[in-house]
């Protein structure tokens, strides 16, 4: 998953990030909030979850103790997921897929060429540059690992935008 503090610095990014010029990762995470489920029940019969990890809000929530971080892996997904406690309502955080059966988001999908990733996001990337490829948008990066000009794992850090 993205590091939180790798994308504190949106009006300078590190030379690594490639600034998007038409879809914004941020859509990504707009998208993963109404079609990912909202509630935490939801998301974990979304399928077989290898492995759950609760761990405390802290500045996300007022007061601290209302919600909590819980980390839900599937097999070829991985999300981040604010989680309010008494009500169990969710709002994804950081999301990573790697199987091409997950399909929450239509910006970019597992198995699609570099070259319409590309167009889709207005920057030049292309196989020959090494994976994974960092795009920043307005408040979202986007991590896309690739092997063969193909897009292997999508994984979007929206904890910018909320």
């Amino acid at each position: 998953m993205l590091l939180a503090g790798a994308l504190n610095a949106y009006a300078n990014p590190p030379e690594e990030w490639i600034r998007t010029s038409k879809a914004d990762p941020a859509l990504i995470c707009s998208e993963l909030q109404s079609s990912f489920p909202k509630r935490l029940s939801e998301a974990v019969a979304l399928g077989k979850v290898k492995s759950q990890t609760v761990e405390p809000a802290g500045e996300y929530c007022e007061p601290e103790n209302s919600c909590e971080i819980r980390t839900l892996d599937f097999s070829g997904l991985n999300a981040r997921l604010l989680v309010t406690k008494k009500s169990q309502d969710i709002s994804v955080l950081t999301f990573k897929v790697n199987e091409p059966h997950w399909h929450f988001f239509r910006q970019v999908q597992i198995g699609e060429t570099l070259s319409s990733a590309s167009w889709k996001f207005g920057v030049t990337i292309s196989s020959a540059m090494p994976s994974p490829i960092k795009l920043l948008g307005e408040c979202a990066g986007l991590l896309l690992e690739h092997r063969n000009g193909r897009v292997t794992s999508v994984d979007v850090d929206c904890q910018a935008c909320r």
